[in-house]
């Protein structure tokens, strides 16, 4: 089966790329450059500088032999050293990308080989200290193994857009990939704070932090004074890391639900370590769950024990912490309230919330259903009930005590 005609006849576009060679050959790094629009408007239109520019730099039809186009002239503009040029509007420096990062992001197949997911962060990374620091969002990139380039990549900044062209030319080695870097067109006065995206490495990287204690509020304190203010996210892309980490540190090796159904995943909860012991009791609808752990009914326990004649349980709720679950129709559930009941051990210690429960029932049954698998569970009734005004905790409280 034949592919699709091309809008334009190479040969005929090879004939006005030949008159402009010189131009063309000087350019070939250059995506932005005149020669491209004024050879689009000689072929009318048809095919856009990009993909003028696009037939060029990737030698279609074998065009650098009839341009006279040498592997010089694609690094004309890239200089090989740690050094800027004498405009301040463009940039040349090498980057050296060790073995053991190249082996993250090298190509895993030979036919139309690209690089491995990562690999914007790694060259983001690098290129961060030596730029005047944008935001770098990448177009494209091509890896060839018989061609004469290995690889190029191509991108541009998201506020001035500068274009940033890389190249490499031998492939990798024993020590990494050595990559020629040029940014052309910077303008620095259309430079924001925005943040850039946190993802890949540095997303996990971040995210095993928070996992281990450290609030999202006080990461970003201590990141503040930070130099590069590139990497100060906000509070809701930290916290949002934190999320999914959790949610990952579930799934595994459990069954569940990634659709994220709260009540089925309550319900594979109960049976996962180490909750097999802390979630007693759940309702799909009405929806409610019952919680506490044996080391708050020990706590309890011993609490009534040592407090036979004065012995005291707080009861409460709230309603301003749970949102409300979706039901089918476009329906949802009614207000979720989170009860509690607590104690007071001593100064030193002051209140423990000793038993629990979720509940979108607000009545004297559940209520009372909740207190009485908890006292079955081992619980000790206490000597004096305390709660606020509401009738079902006040009966709820009266008929199971």
């Amino acid at each position: 089966m034949s592919g699709r005609s091309a809008k334009y006849d190479y040969k005929e576009l090879l004939k006005i790329l030949f008159e402009h060679r010189l131009e063309v050959r000087n350019n070939v790094c250059s995506t932005s450059a005149v020669i491209w629009d004024e050879i689009r408007k000689k072929i009318n239109g048809v095919m856009s500088k990009k993909a003028i520019y696009n037939f060029v730099r990737n030698n279609k039809h074998n065009c650098w032999d009839f341009l006279e186009i040498l592997e010089t002239d694609l690094r004309k503009n890239l200089i090989p050293c740690d050094t800027s040029s004498d405009d301040e509007n463009q940039l040349h420096f090498t980057l050296i990308v060790n073995k053991e990062e190249w082996n993250m992001i090298a190509p895993l197949i030979c036919f139309k080989p690209k690089l491995q997911p990562g690999w914007t962060d790694i060259l983001n990374k690098k290129i961060k200290d030596k730029d005047y620091n944008c935001l770098w969002i990448f177009k494209n990139h091509h890896i060839s193994t018989t061609g004469n380039t290995y690889l190029t990549i191509n991108g541009f900044c998201k506020e001035c857009k500068a274009e940033l062209f890389v190249l490499n030319e031998q492939g990798p080695d024993e020590e990494g990939l050595s990559l020629s870097c040029s940014i052309t067109n910077i303008s620095t006065s259309k430079h924001t704070n925005c943040a850039r995206q946190l993802r890949g490495l540095e997303r996990e990287k971040v995210s095993q932090i928070l996992l281990k204690g450290n609030l999202p509020i006080n990461y970003l304190r201590e990141n503040a004074n930070s130099n590069e203010k590139r990497n100060i996210r906000n509070l809701e892309v930290l916290r949002k890391c934190k999320q999914e980490a959790l949610q990952k540190n579930i799934n595994v090796g459990s069954s569940i639900n990634t659709t994220r159904c709260p009540e089925l995943n309550l319900q594979h909860l109960k049976y996962t370590q180490p909750y097999t012991n802390v979630i007693h009791s759940i309702s799909l609808d009405k929806f409610f769950v019952h919680y506490w752990t044996y080391e708050q009914l020990n706590i309890y326990n011993s609490y009534i024990t040592n407090h036979k004649d004065y012995s005291i349980l707080n009861l409460d709720a709230t309603g301003s912490l749970i949102q409300k679950l979706s039901r089918p129709y476009n329906r949802s559930s009614a207000h979720i309230f989170l009860y509690a009941g607590v104690v007071h051990l001593n100064k030193k210690h002051g209140q423990i919330p000793v038993v629990q429960m979720l509940s979108e029932c607000q009545d004297t049954i559940h209520i009372s259903l909740w207190l009485q698998c908890w006292i079955k569970n081992g619980a000790k009734p206490p000597k004096m009930v305390i709660c606020d005004h509401s009738l079902a905790l006040l009966g709820a409280a009266s008929w199971s005590f």
